[in-house]
């Protein structure tokens, strides 16, 4: 099964919840370029529980299929760091985050072999200084 070009740009606020590539877990061939933008509370930081991931490998050294996890960090200053970039299968994985806003950007091809793609989990938490904040208050 085939299906048309899809573009989304996503932004979520929230303290937990599942992220997944479209059609999850059904196995289609598709073009696709997804963007999200996960951001929790200022004094929290994200952890991502990837369950299932399961893309086209690499040809060449490319990944035609891939996720990029980046991180913004806004102190000191301003910048981005790429906390996974990846395609193939992967394990059940854990990714902390120590920042409050990740962007993930998924693409894939039509020619690329068609795979399931990929089921994450994401919370965020209260950052260690919060937690050594509330110790010395209680």
């Amino acid at each position: 099964m085939t299906s048309s070009p899809t573009s989304l740009r996503h932004q979520t606020v929230m303290t937990s919840g599942f992220l997944s590539s479209p059609n999850y877990p059904r196995v289609d061939a598709m073009t696709a370029d997804c963007w999200w933008t996960l951001t929790v509370q200022p004094t929290q930081t994200i952890r991502l529980t990837v369950y299932d991931f399961q893309l086209s490998v690499k040809t060449g050294d490319v990944c035609r299929d891939y996720l990029r996890i980046t991180a913004l960090t806004l102190t000191p200053a301003v910048s981005e760091v790429t906390e996974f970039e990846g395609c193939g299968s992967l394990g059940l994985q854990v990714i902390d985050v120590e920042a409050s806003r990740v962007y993930l950007h998924f693409h894939t091809e039509q020619s690329s072999p068609a795979h399931r793609g990929f089921l994450i989990h994401y919370t965020g938490s209260a950052t260690a200084a919060v937690h050594r904040l509330r110790n010395r208050i209680l």
